[in-house]
């Protein structure tokens, strides 16, 4: 039977949740497959419940009712119909609870792994993690139980292949690295309103979020001390993403912030071709992260012939090899060292097109696809 002919069902995570790496995963999958001839179908948990709560306490649990309790029994419907799929992706490991409704059928389960960030915390293998809440450590405790379900398992780097197998030992032998695509974004897209002109202002870039794993503490601080020597006196930190968050601020740079605060300059929600732009212009992307399951930002801003200061973590070695700058992530002082030679050597802005392009990230999941369903 050509690879065209079969039932592929992928399954794309809540909406409401926002996540939008995952979301990008998803759409880079599901456009993809259907530009090389492969049928695929799209499901997701629909907003129920939420929709009647969208804010306040009871706003997360309609959500896990929407997660947990109604699409789980929408899955199993579909399982247990003659047109069951042949193969069911589950694109985000942390929706592995899934798998439990999928068992008593002749479909063949996937699961990508984009890191375990979340179950590590629960198993206090951080020290610098926010405690887990009881419920999430429940959360985290039934996907672990979950995970082994899968027929087999991508991991998005060598080192979240590591975890899984560590964690979850039936899954040395059926667990491989498949790179996530990176391209260059989107630059026909309409790009929104910034405060501030890219071509016209010296600016150290960070890309993400605020949880702790992000460490832009060590951003901000870095950032502070380089901005007081005088040949960086024009150096402003360009966020993508929250504003600087209590727990993120030392007590220096709170105060020094409150004297600056037009040097740290927040944007968020922005498209893709603003994204692009902001990458194409700035002077360093900084980004230290204690520990990533890929790490899309400096991929995306190298492509972008950005000049990288990143931690070895995730894909980021792994692809970029001597295309970026190393720092370990709990020194400041060298992270501080390592940006101002970057800063100051000036590097050329050749962009590196030898990282997996979203093209070959499908191809390689294609490719995945048929080799599983084509196993005895």
């Amino acid at each position: 039977m050509p690879a065209k002919d079969y039932r592929i069902l992928l399954v794309s995570n809540y909406r409401q949740d926002e996540q939008r790496s995952m979301l990008r995963f998803g759409k880079l999958l599901k456009d993809g497959l259907g530009q090389n001839g492969m049928t695929t179908h799209e499901i997701f948990p629909k907003c129920h419940l939420r929709r009647l709560t969208p804010a306040g306490a009871f706003s997360k649990w309609a959500g896990y009712a929407d997660k947990y309790l109604f699409f789980p029994r929408k899955l199993a419907s579909i399982m247990r119909r003659d047109t069951a799929p042949d193969l069911i992706h589950v694109l985000d490991h942390s929706n592995a609870v899934y798998l439990r409704n999928m068992n008593e059928n002749r479909t063949r389960k996937l699961l990508t792994c984009h890191d375990l960030i979340a179950l590590r915390c629960a198993r206090n293998e951080f020290e610098d993690a926010p405690k887990t809440s009881k419920t999430g450590n429940r959360l985290q405790a039934w996907i672990h139980k979950s995970l082994p379900k899968a027929d087999h398992f991508a991991c998005d780097s060598s080192a979240t292949l590591d975890d899984l197998n560590r964690l979850v030992p039936p899954s040395k032998d059926k667990a491989e690295v498949l790179h996530l695509g990176v391209d260059l974004l989107a630059s026909d897209d309409p790009e929104c309103q910034l405060s501030f002109e890219p071509e016209h202002t010296s600016y150290l870039l960070h890309v993400g979020s605020s949880s702790w794993y992000k460490n832009r503490k060590a951003v901000m601080d870095a950032f502070q001390s380089i901005k007081s020597e005088k040949e960086w006196n024009d150096l402003k930190l360009v966020l993508v993403g929250p504003p600087p968050q209590p727990t993120e601020m030392s007590a220096p740079f709170r105060k020094w912030l409150s004297e600056n605060e037009e040097d740290i300059l927040v944007v968020s929600s922005i498209p893709d071709a603003t994204l692009q732009r902001l990458y194409e212009q700035a002077a360093a992307l900084l980004f230290p992260s204690l520990v990533e399951g890929f790490g899309w930002p400096p991929l995306e801003a190298r492509a972008a012939g950005c000049p990288v200061v990143a931690s070895a973590t995730g894909a980021i070695a792994d692809l970029l090899g001597t295309n970026a700058a190393y720092v370990k992530p709990t020194n400041l002082a060298e992270i501080i060292r390592v940006t101002r030679e970057v800063l100051s050597s000036k590097p050329k802005r050749e962009k590196t097109l030898s990282i997996p392009s979203a093209e070959q990230c499908v191809k390689s999941y294609q490719s995945l696809y048929q080799r599983i369903l084509h196993r005895n």
